[in-house]
């Protein structure tokens, strides 16, 4: 896949990358992004987000599709059949045989894989805590593209086993008391929001004239 890191995507990513490293130097080392619904852009957003964080930290950072209903990470980085995360749990294939190459120096990804009989209980298991901890061990961060929360209560499972959460809003589309609601189940479960990524920002003046308001 080719790289998107044009420089306004750095930009806008830069605080964000800035808060993340002060909870990396604290041992926060997982984080999770999603969405309310389908289609608010958070595969495209983890994709861009991971390549201009892997640059703040030394070592490997680990991209995982966690959206088990409608992957998308094989198709970002153009990969087809490829066992995944779920084949790994399943405790049939070592981490290294499922952990793909990018383009990206020191950028890995893990996707979603071939094996799903419960979602809800993946991520709900003794055998993802085990995962997670190896993720820990060999990666220096782990982001996981996540399903959308209001739909899919696998998502609340995993985000209580994370240590920050990033919710995507599709601006102008998201109502507000949408996103409160998906916040308040996150909370219920133990899920920590960690902050928010406005996206698919319509400028009605150009971009160029935001920048110096």
């Amino acid at each position: 896949m080719r790289p998107l890191r044009a420089e306004s995507v750095r930009e806008e990513f830069e605080p964000l990358c800035a808060k993340l490293i002060t909870c990396h130097h604290q041992g926060k080392k997982t984080m999770m992004m999603a969405s309310c619904h389908e289609g608010e852009g958070t595969t495209t957003l983890a994709v861009s987000f991971s390549q201009t964080f892997v640059q703040k930290v030394q070592g490997e950072v680990l991209l995982v599709d966690a959206n088990l209903h409608h992957p998308t990470l094989e198709k970002a980085f153009k990969v087809k059949g490829t066992m995944g995360l779920t084949d790994f749990i399943s405790g049939e294939i070592e981490l290294e045989a499922v952990i793909q190459e990018t383009e990206i120096t020191n950028l890995k990804i893990l996707t979603a894989g071939n094996r799903v009989s419960s979602r809800i209980a993946i991520f709900n298991s003794e055998k993802f805590e085990n995962c997670l901890e190896e993720f820990k061990k060999r990666f220096q961060f782990i982001i996981f593209d996540s399903a959308p929360i209001l739909p899919y209560s696998d998502s609340l499972h995993l985000s209580s086993k994370v240590d920050v959460i990033i919710l995507v809003i599709e601006a102008e589309k998201t109502r507000w008391e949408v996103v409160q609601g998906g916040i308040q189940k996150l909370e219920n479960v133990g899920g920590k929001v960690f902050g928010t990524i406005l996206n698919k920002k319509r400028y009605h003046i150009p971009n160029f004239v935001y920048k110096r308001l």
